[in-house]
């Protein structure tokens, strides 16, 4: 079994953790699990929040404001709609806040790793070696991608074929 997601597998690819600027380690349990999280439920839990968000916002972008029906209701149901009310508010800043964290983590790290092609994104530094993380997210979990050897490959085959 070889480290990696169905499409890391699949183009030939495998996931290790940076040790140092020059070695890396394979992944182990507590980093599956991490490379897990990032790759199911970041985006699973970033579709909820959006789907919550346009089912409860106006066709204009503001919050709907919830019906003031009975003043004396329950302290949860009060705390229910404040939460849902500072959702719909701020929502569209933190998601924006999100993107543009990412955003300039690609540009950041072409003026700091490659000062003659700032022009270009992250993704085409890391095309040629100029920095060793695909995304923000890789970096945050310190994991790599690098290409499968024969060795990797020739594992996988005989633990296929004998499991």
């Amino acid at each position: 079994m070889v480290d990696g997601s169905f499409g890391d597998n699949f183009y030939g690819l495998k996931r290790t953790v940076v040790v140092t600027s020059s070695a890396s380690r394979p992944l182990r349990a507590r980093d599956r699990y991490a490379a897990l999280a990032f790759l199911v439920l970041v985006p699973y839990v970033q579709a909820k929040l959006e789907a919550v968000y346009e089912r409860n916002a106006t066709p204009f972008g503001a919050a709907q404001e919830a019906e003031e029906g009975n003043e004396e209701g329950d302290r949860v149901d009060r705390l229910k709609r404040l939460i849902g009310r500072l959702f719909l508010r701020y929502y569209p800043y933190a998601k924006a806040f999100v993107g543009t964290v990412v955003f300039a983590y690609q540009v950041c790290s072409l003026f700091f790793i490659a000062s003659c092609i700032k022009a270009f994104a992250n993704k085409v530094a890391y095309l040629y070696g100029l920095t060793r993380y695909y995304s923000p997210w890789l970096h945050l979990l310190r994991q790599e991608i690098k290409r499968l050897s024969l060795v990797d490959t020739v594992f996988a085959t005989l633990c296929a074929c004998w499991c």
